[in-house]
């Protein structure tokens, strides 16, 4: 039974090199899908990372925009506290 196996093989001109590159051809097309999935996944998280960004940056400038404004009441306070305590004497 092995010999017939061994003899069919041979008669078709079966080999080594022949059984590579099926496995290769074989292979090729999950290797293929798996570079088009990680170069999507890495866009995904370029896009996710520059959002992070813009959105920390917003933040900074709204936290900058709030100092200012207390700031300016403080002084309005301070002001109204020195004319409140003129008035008063």
């Amino acid at each position: 039974m092995l010999s017939e196996t061994l003899e069919k093989k041979t008669n078709s001109k079966w080999s080594v090199g022949k059984e590579v590159v099926g496995t290769f051809l074989g292979v090729l097309p999950f290797v293929i899908m798996l570079i088009i999935w990680g170069s999507n996944v890495e866009r995904r998280l370029g896009v996710i990372e520059s959002l992070d960004q813009v959105k920390a940056e917003v933040l900074r400038d709204q936290r900058t925009e709030l100092l200012v404004k207390l700031d300016r009441l403080s002084q309005q306070v301070a002001e109204l506290q020195t004319s409140v305590a003129k008035l008063q004497r």
